[in-house]
């Protein structure tokens, strides 16, 4: 079972990654975080090992730093797990080391999105 957090201000993004995310696994089970706070809540729960993190650009941009720390006092490997889905155009990060997460830009290319799905995990 591949655990999952989508971490997106957009309910169709949601959607649509769901339908990725069980076309791609045989068994996923998908959680829903729609906004930094619950971005943090999620994670500080003590069942909240995820095996891949979907996050979108717009919830963390200007405020990466505070947020990814105390997301990251509860979830250590969360450099490991996480792939940054941007809007066409968005700037880089403040912090160099998001420039190096996998990137996948709305609207998403569902070939491509399958693609780095298949990178981080054997599909």
């Amino acid at each position: 079972m591949i655990k999952v957090l989508i971490v997106d201000d957009n309910l169709d993004s949601h959607e649509l990654l769901n339908d990725v995310l069980h076309i791609n696994f045989q068994e996923v089970e998908i959680e829903r975080a729609h906004d930094s706070k619950s971005f943090i809540s999620k994670s500080a729960q003590c069942d909240s090992h995820y095996d891949l993190i979907l996050l979108s650009a717009s919830i963390i941009k200007g405020t990466e730093s505070d947020l990814w720390q105390e997301v990251q006092n509860h979830t250590p490997d969360i450099w490991n797990k996480t792939v940054v889905m941007t809007a066409d155009g968005d700037s880089p990060f403040e912090n160099p080391r998001f420039n190096q997460l996998p990137r996948v830009s709305k609207p998403f290319s569902l070939d491509h999105f399958a693609e780095v799905l298949r990178k981080i995990f054997v599909v």
